[in-house]
């Protein structure tokens, strides 16, 4: 289902639903899902539907640069001010590592989350 259409410069890209939710880790589900750019057969990961999504790897939060189509978010960019996250390139494929996804905003906070197969 397409949610959003962007053309800027040379820039071009459309967001879908992935069709895949997610949860808290223990199985409650969030009201959230992940977005994807149709950016071609990768599937680049965006951002949630209310929140930025960050994956931990080494103790450094990962989060996509926003030529994936994310926004500013202002937890995100706290994060990445302060050194806690760096901008890297996600795949829908990456965020199937357990105990490793979180999504958040500045309002919740970051929420530990698991993917929903």
């Amino acid at each position: 289902m397409l949610i959003n259409s962007y053309q800027g410069g040379n820039d071009s890209f459309t967001l879908e639903w992935t069709g895949r939710l997610i949860d808290d880790g223990l199985g409650n589900p969030l009201d959230c899902s992940i977005v994807v750019g149709d950016l071609g057969p990768d599937q680049e990961v965006c951002e949630g539907t209310i929140t930025n999504v960050f994956l931990l790897v080494d103790d450094l939060f990962l989060t996509p640069p926003l030529r994936c189509g994310c926004l500013p978010g202002v937890l995100r960019q706290e994060m990445l001010l302060n050194g806690k996250a760096k901008e890297q390139v996600l795949y829908l494929e990456d965020l199937i590592i357990p105990n490793k996804l979180f999504v958040g905003n500045s309002l919740r906070g970051l929420i530990p989350a698991d993917l929903i197969q």
